[in-house]
């Protein structure tokens, strides 16, 4: 199995304008914990980790920060050292987040802030969540004007690679789930983060609970042929779109995966499932969240 210096797509941190439902949706809708609450900043976890979900805050709807988990602190240190050589600036020198032992910030070519670590705590206590509760923090997908820039500093620097081609762009992994990341073209946004769920029984029941709300899922479920995961969007807090997910494909043998080249015209990419492609509410697309950063000149 392929080695990389990132081990897992770790956290996603949101700007909102209201960090008072972001938190209530992030809490009843989505069933997570607060870890820590200020005036002005909430750290949230759907379990061992101190966060998962972090909002900020703010005059604006942005994204953050995306945090990726370094294989390590050793990880860490050669990351520094690719950056150094290939004479990427640092945004800040350290991390983000004071329970972190280690890290980095860098803001990649489309714009987003990576916040790099290692050292996460993972000593959070069980609870008994309202909401469904995720199993884990699995993907983010970022539509930006020029994929390619960004791709290659997460192929060449960070040591993804690709599982599958799309709109200009590319699905990429940093371990054995088919993507971490994906990087297509698009209007400069991030669009939607994704949670992993047990199974397609955990998405019936997100509907559920948003049907209870008032509200509802914006698309899906679908099986995507991308990865092959069973998935459902609802819009969440700070305008980008959340995603639940279960039973996504995992490659173990990268001898034998071929990446497949998707056409954007056809369906099969978006669901297996449906004989022509389904209209998902229009307001599915017109979601996403531009860069905000706030790092700190190293």
């Amino acid at each position: 199995m392929h080695s990389s210096v990132i081990s897992a797509i770790g956290h996603v941190a949101m700007q909102v304008r209201d960090l008072d439902a972001a938190v209530e949706h992030a809490t009843t809708v989505m069933g997570m914990r607060v870890v820590e609450r200020s005036a002005d900043h909430a750290d949230l976890t759907n379990g061992a980790p101190h966060h998962s979900l972090q909002y900020i805050r703010s005059d604006v709807d942005a994204v953050d920060h995306i945090g990726l988990e370094a294989d390590g602190p050793d990880a860490v240190a050669e990351i520094r050292s690719r950056l150094e050589r290939e004479n990427v600036p640092l945004r800040s020198a350290g991390p983000l987040d004071e329970c972190l032992e280690d890290g980095l910030v860098v803001e990649v070519p489309a714009g987003f802030a990576l916040e790099i670590y290692s050292g996460m705590p993972r000593d959070q206590a069980g609870y008994l969540p309202s909401g469904v509760r995720p199993k884990r923090f699995g993907h983010v997908n970022l539509a930006i004007e020029e994929p390619q820039k960004t791709l290659a500093f997460f192929l060449e620097i960070l040591d993804f690679r690709v599982s599958d081609y799309f709109r200009g762009g590319a699905f990429i992994r940093c371990n054995v789930e088919h993507h971490g990341l994906g990087v297509v073209r698009g209007r400069g946004v991030m669009h939607h983060h994704a949670w992993e769920v047990e199974s397609i029984t955990e998405i019936a029941r997100l509907g559920d609970v948003l049907d209870e709300l008032g509200t509802n899922l914006l698309a899906g479920p679908v099986r995507h042929g991308m990865g092959t995961n069973i998935a459902a969007y609802m819009e969440g807090p700070g305008h980008v779109g959340i995603e639940y997910y279960a039973d996504m494909l995992r490659i173990f043998d990268e001898s034998t995966y071929v990446p497949g080249d998707w056409d954007e015209a056809g369906y099969k990419w978006y669901t297996l499932w449906a004989p022509e492609l389904p209209t998902p509410d229009s307001r599915i697309r017109q979601l996403g969240a531009a860069p905000a950063l706030r790092g700190v000149a190293a």
